[in-house]
């Protein structure tokens, strides 16, 4: 799939930022008429070199990744101390009983509890409300400089 066929994509890069794309994912949702679609990008500030990597949503909110957050690396902690096999982080939409779609940022744990991968994980539904088959996209995660 081309850039010009996405549905969402990265912003383009700036001076003060540099943009890569990537990973990319959609699925059509029936009952809605809607694209799902998410595009994984890393930005990168010019003059520090500092990254993070974000998640945008066609139809939903996005999420952050920033290896630097107290926040997500005391959630990560947490998750390696419970042997949770990864971390669900940012906008999420979980399956119920009546409406199977999922919506699910991952950050992927090694056996050693930290971070290996960032994965996007999607289902939407056909015009019958069941659901269509999982769609996900795999990014390594950053590692420190």
């Amino acid at each position: 799939m081309s850039d010009s066929d996405q549905v969402v994509h990265a912003p383009k890069s700036s001076a003060d930022m540099a943009v890569e794309q990537l990973a990319y994912v959609e699925s059509f949702d029936a009952v809605v008429d809607k694209d799902y679609a998410y595009v994984v990008y890393k930005e990168t500030k010019t003059g520090t070199g500092k990254s993070v990597i974000r998640i945008k949503g066609s139809v939903t909110a996005g999420t952050v990744f920033d290896p630097e957050s107290s926040a997500l690396k005391g959630s990560l902690k947490k998750a390696a101390g419970h042997d949770e096999p990864y971390l669900v982080w940012g906008f999420n939409l979980q399956p119920s009983e009546n409406d199977p779609r999922l919506v699910e940022n991952r950050v992927v744990l090694d056996s050693d509890g930290k971070p290996s991968t960032l994965e996007v994980h999607l289902i939407t539904r056909k015009a019958d409300q069941s659901p269509r088959d999982k769609k996900m996209v795999s990014v390594p995660w950053p590692q420190s400089e």
